[in-house]
């Protein structure tokens, strides 16, 4: 259903204008080992471009790894290379055009349906069949706006905590640490950095049915890599409990986990 269309892929705006006069140096890229976390083989193309209109350098890369040959990442970085401010509005590094008539004849070119899993207003439809002149945000990492709906149908208020805490923290605007290996490191931990502290999520699945219908949680010793040579408060977020002052880069602690621990440390 892919409509290649007229309209440029990349889409970048600046000073509440549109910048179309991006000139791409595509005759001299620089191409070097990838060095992400998709595979140790990989390449990463960086093509230069300016834009006189604003002043802005472009950086477009495109990474591919031998592991997922069927994909490439594509991330671009602008910047201000001129002696005067420029706000930059927004950058668009890929654009689809749609069109059902493609994939059956008989079909209008927006009959198709579409899903909203980022749709943020509690209630709303985020999956419908696309109407014409039909326009729908998809936003991320922003608070979600609940009012008292939650409250209202079956398990609203385990909702609502969960909500309240995502909107309280925002961890999706932080820093994925690389501080642990998936699959040798148990219990499982994920890292985040964020606003001068660090979130760590340990999760310690029960290791047989048996003891999940029982309950048994597991009990051991946890690591908090990642931590500057210091002091610092660790708290249970989700339930309030104090784990008292730990110290250095990698502190430890014992811990009782019940499916998932969630951990601020400050």
């Amino acid at each position: 259903m892919e409509d290649p269309g007229t309209s440029p892929g990349i889409v970048v705006i600046a000073g509440n204008q549109l910048l179309g006069d991006i000139q791409r140096d595509l005759s001299h890229p620089t191409v070097q080992n990838a060095t992400g976390k998709l595979g140790r083989l990989g390449k990463r193309i960086d093509v230069r471009g300016h834009s006189a209109q604003s002043g802005l350098d472009e950086e477009l890369s495109v990474e591919v790894y031998d592991d997922f040959p069927s994909m490439a990442l594509l991330s671009a970085r602008c910047t201000n290379s001129d002696d005067h401010e420029t706000s930059l509005g927004s950058v668009t590094l890929q654009k689809h055009r749609l069109n059902a008539a493609l994939a059956e004849k008989t079909a209008k070119p927006h009959e198709m349906w579409a899903f909203f899993g980022a749709s943020l207003k509690w209630g709303k439809d985020e999956i419908l069949p696309v109407p014409a002149r039909f326009s729908q945000r998809n936003p991320l990492s922003e608070p979600v706006d609940t009012g008292d709906e939650l409250g209202r149908v079956r398990g609203g208020m385990h909702w609502k905590k969960w909500i309240s805490l995502y909107n309280e923290k925002m961890l999706a605007k932080g820093e994925c640490r690389d501080l642990y290996v998936y699959g040798d490191d148990s219990p499982e931990v994920y890292a985040i950095e964020k606003d001068g502290g660090m979130y760590y999520a340990f999760y310690a699945p029960a290791k047989s049915a048996a003891h999940q219908i029982a309950q048994v949680p597991w009990r051991g010793e946890i690591e908090l890599r990642g931590l500057s040579d210091r002091t610092y408060r660790v708290t249970d977020y989700v339930h309030g409990k104090d784990f008292g002052v730990v110290k250095g880069s990698t502190a430890k602690l014992s811990a009782e986990i019940r499916g998932s621990l969630l951990l601020e440390v400050r």
